[in-house]
């Protein structure tokens, strides 16, 4: 196999030919990953603390390493024509492979949070793109939390199916990369886009995607559409009176902060939310209803329900701490999601805004401490009267 080395300054990136090597990987994995996650994952681990999955059998894992030390990995399995149960049910495999063979399924993307803001991100990503040429790969599917959505799309993914919840990671949000759509490569800026434009084109795939996903052309986010569109999408959803986090802000403050997100569609009976998962996203409900539902000793029961302009998700926001509870859509469903990282820019660039914002969740949280502190007086006073 051709190796993909690319020397920077004390770092090397380059694919892992060795057992040692994929088990130094996997290793760092569980240092990087494991911490960022609570929930078990049901993978190989033993004692030396390592986190192999099953499909990773024959993938080419790309890492780069840094005085001896694992600082970023990804993985490249690819897919057979006779694909298993996990991919078609999860991906529609089986509906591209009409179109022709040559699948693969990108995953277990790590950074060490050393490194994160560095150019590694970036060439790791050269090189996964290079090996995809290489192998004549036409769809490289992936999914990913609601957080990384607007990072894929920016590479050139496409969302194009319902989402769907995994034991292993919560919910989860399908992606397909267009490998040899050059077209759409290049409007969208992706960093794939230099090597796209020396490397073989299909100027049929595109259209053969929209013919086959027509519900997912120009899905609802600010680089999927329009700004004006986008823009004009939200507004028709919300008004700044039905969304207590927006209140006092100015319109042109609105305008930022909606833009900032992505748009998801659930369908009713999604878990969106899963106790105990680590996330920092905020999801601010435009369609329908969710249940947040708490659950002890192994049995669940409704703690609240959640309607058009209300949000969920905002300790995670603020802390990215573990999930507190579940929370189901109730109905079919429409969220605006946006992640820490706008927070944190805003925090700089925005300050008034941020302030604003961050004193309106204040205000929410205050309200919904109150309101369960009312529960549990009710709940005591009722216990007194019963004389338990």
């Amino acid at each position: 196999m051709n190796q993909v080395t690319l020397n920077l300054p004390q770092v090397k990136i380059d694919v892992a030919e060795t057992e040692e090597q994929k088990e130094k990987i996997y290793r760092a994995r569980f240092k990087i990953e494991a911490k960022e996650m609570k929930n078990t994952i049901s993978v190989s681990t033993d004692k030396n603390e390592y986190i192999k999955y099953d499909y990773e059998d024959n993938a080419i894992i790309i890492y780069a390493e840094s005085d001896d030390e694992i600082i970023a990995a990804l993985s490249v399995n690819f897919i057979p024509t006779q694909v298993n149960d996990f991919f078609a049910k999860n991906f529609m495999t089986d509906k591209f492979l009409d179109y022709g063979e040559g699948l693969s399924y990108s995953s277990n993307l790590i950074v060490d949070p050393k490194w994160k803001g560095t150019a590694i991100l970036g060439k790791l990503l050269n090189a996964f793109y290079h090996i995809l040429r290489r192998k004549n790969i036409k769809f490289d599917f992936t999914d990913c939390t609601p957080s990384l959505v607007q990072f894929y799309e920016h590479l050139g993914y496409r969302r194009y199916k319902e989402n769907f919840f995994e034991n292993q990671k919560g919910f989860r949000i399908p992606l397909v990369l267009l490998v040899e759509d050059f077209i759409y490569l290049e409007k969208l800026r992706s960093p794939f886009t230099k090597i796209a434009s020396v490397s073989p084109k299909d100027e049929n795939i595109d259209e053969w995607f929209n013919k086959n996903f027509p519900a997912y052309i120009g899905v609802m986010s600010e680089r999927m559409m329009p700004m004006k569109d986008f823009w004009s999408f939200l507004a028709n959803r919300i008004s700044d009176d039905s969304v207590p986090l927006l209140k006092d802000l100015t319109d042109e403050e609105v305008k930022k902060f909606l833009m900032s997100g992505i748009v998801l569609k659930s369908k009713k009976g999604d878990r969106i939310v899963r106790k105990g998962d680590i996330g920092n996203e905020l999801f601010v409900i435009l369609k329908g209803a969710v249940e947040v539902v708490g659950s002890k000793d192994g049995k669940e029961f409704p703690i609240a329900v959640l309607g058009k302009g209300e949000i969920f998700g905002e300790m995670g926001f603020l802390s990215q701490t573990e999930r507190s509870a579940d929370v189901v859509a109730i109905s079919d469903l429409e969220v605006l999601v946006v992640n820490q990282s706008f927070l944190r820019k805003a925090m700089n660039s925005m300050p008034t805004t941020a302030n604003k914002i961050l004193f309106n969740l204040s205000i929410i949280l205050c309200e919904r401490l109150r309101s369960k502190t009312r529960s549990r007086e009710d709940e005591f006073t009722s216990k007194t009267i019963d004389g338990e």
